[in-house]
């Protein structure tokens, strides 16, 4: 997924329908520290892939919803249930 892939998926996930560098860089901004923030929590390579598929790109649009919002430090805790599984699930698969 390109860089401009992902933003047109946050920006659809924040329902932002209107283009300005602003608000782009926003995004930009949110994604940016969303991305190695959950690779974290997932135990996954900050670069990953994965983040931009399935479960994990679910898990990301999230994060960024809540880095957007200045929020970001709720979003571990509001979805830990989510985490643990998707961690797991690379955990046994790495194993």
């Amino acid at each position: 997924m390109t860089s401009d892939e992902l933003l047109a998926r946050a920006k659809r996930k924040l329902n932002i329908t209107w283009s300005d560098e602003g608000t782009d860089a926003r995004v930009r901004d949110a994604i940016d520290a969303a991305r190695p923030r959950l690779a974290h929590l997932l135990g996954l390579d900050g670069g990953s892939a994965l983040l931009e598929q399935g479960e994990e790109l679910g898990l990301l649009m999230e994060a960024v919803f809540y880095a957007f919002n200045d929020a970001a430090d709720e979003f571990a805790e509001n979805y830990a249930a989510d985490i643990l599984r998707v961690r797991m699930k690379h955990e046994a698969r790495d194993a």
